[in-house]
């Protein structure tokens, strides 16, 4: 969904403190060894989807002392994601200093490794690591990425405060209207194994949460568990529809 100006503004202590409090300790955290991103493109193509690409969103939480800088040398992200090459720069806020890495790869892919520090926040600062990549459609791509995220939140020393969203994005050459939507998602959830828990509609856009057993990734809404999110999106003139599938929740906007 597509974010406001403020909301786009949102500090990172505020990111940080959503995803503690909603990410089920003990339910993934990266274990699940079988790849998510190929079955999830698979069924959205066997439903008439062109895909045009995936988001990957990591995220990881730790206490370290030491400048943002030597963290930064300590942790050797790119390295952990398989990149050389890339420019970095210093992240300067008000709850700390940072880095902020951006490297566009052979293939399309394009990612950003932001880590935070804050400071003041207990016997060692808190760091912050946000992991993000776009992979473009095609080849074996999605899977590659997938598997060097799921490796690195596991290697980076950590601790066990980690997670992964992952994201298929598709179009259907046709615009669906409401009701269809409303079919055409409950049926994606459906093919998982999953049932819906949760929905958010307007005139635009259909959103669809669910939890299925075939993932072990979730979140908490509520008193319920998530791991499952699927999202249409009509824009007005447009004669597609925008799909959006993820796990445990859709990380892209639309």
């Amino acid at each position: 969904m597509k974010q406001g100006a403020a909301q786009k503004g949102l500090l990172f202590v505020v990111i940080l403190g959503v995803l503690l409090t909603f990410f089920l300790p003990g339910e993934g955290r990266g274990s699940r060894e079988k790849p998510c991103l190929p079955e999830l493109a698979a069924l959205l193509e066997r439903k008439g989807v062109e895909i045009d690409g995936f988001d990957l969103e990591g995220w990881a939480v730790a206490r370290k002392r030491g400048e943002a800088e030597e963290i930064w040398k300590e942790l050797n992200l790119p390295g952990a994601l398989g990149i050389s090459g890339g420019s970095l720069s210093p992240v300067h806020t008000l709850q700390g200093e940072g880095m902020r890495f951006r490297a566009r790869l052979a293939g399309g892919a394009d990612v950003c490794i932001t880590l935070q520090k804050l400071s003041k926040a207990g016997p060692h600062d808190l760091v912050y690591v946000m992991l993000k990549a776009h992979v473009p459609p095609g080849g074996q791509g999605s899977l590659l990425w997938e598997k060097r995220f799921r490796r690195a939140l596991a290697s980076l020393g950590l601790g066990s405060e980690h997670g992964l969203y992952l994201t298929v994005k598709g179009r259907l050459p046709c615009r669906l209207e409401p009701g269809a939507r409303l079919v055409w998602g409950e049926g994606v959830l459906r093919d998982l194994g999953g049932s819906v828990t949760g929905s958010l509609e307007t005139e635009k856009y259909l959103s669809l949460v669910g939890y299925t057993p075939f993932f072990s990734d979730a979140v908490r809404a509520g008193r319920k568990k998530v791991n499952i999110n699927v999202a249409l999106a009509s824009p007005p003139g447009s004669g597609a529809t925008f799909v959006y599938l993820g796990t445990p929740l859709i990380s892209s906007e639309y």
